[in-house]
C-alpha cells in the first residue's frame, strides 16, 4: 500500500510540475508574440511611409519632363526671372 501512495505523490508531483512548467512556457511565448507584434506594427508603420515617399518621388519623376515643372524649378532653385520681370525683395529692418 505504501508503494502505492508514494506512486500516487511522485504522479501528482509530476503532473504539477508539468503544468507549472506549462504555464510559464505560455506566459514567455506570449510576452515574446506581443514584443513581435509591436515590432511588426512599426515596421509596417516604416513601410507606409517609405511607400508614400515613392510614390512622392514617382510623381516627381514622371512631371519632372513638364514645362511647369522646368520654369518652377528654375524660379525657386535657380531665382530665375522672365524677361521683363521685376522681382521686389522685402527688407528684413524697418525703414524709419
Amino acid at each position: 500500500m505504501d508503494s502505492k501512495k508514494l506512486l500516487r505523490k511522485i504522479v501528482i508531483a509530476a503532473i504539477v510540475i508539468l503544468t507549472v512548467y506549462a504555464g510559464y512556457t505560455i506566459i514567455v511565448q506570449q510576452i515574446a508574440l506581443q514584443k513581435k507584434s509591436t515590432e511588426m506594427a512599426d515596421l509596417q508603420k516604416q513601410l507606409d511611409a517609405l511607400q508614400a515617399e515613392k510614390e512622392e518621388l514617382t510623381n516627381k519623376i514622371d512631371h519632372s519632363d513638364s514645362m511647369e515643372y522646368i520654369e518652377t524649378t528654375a524660379r525657386e532653385k535657380l531665382n530665375w526671372v522672365k524677361a521683363n520681370e521685376i522681382i521686389f525683395i522685402p527688407s528684413s529692418t524697418p525703414i524709419p
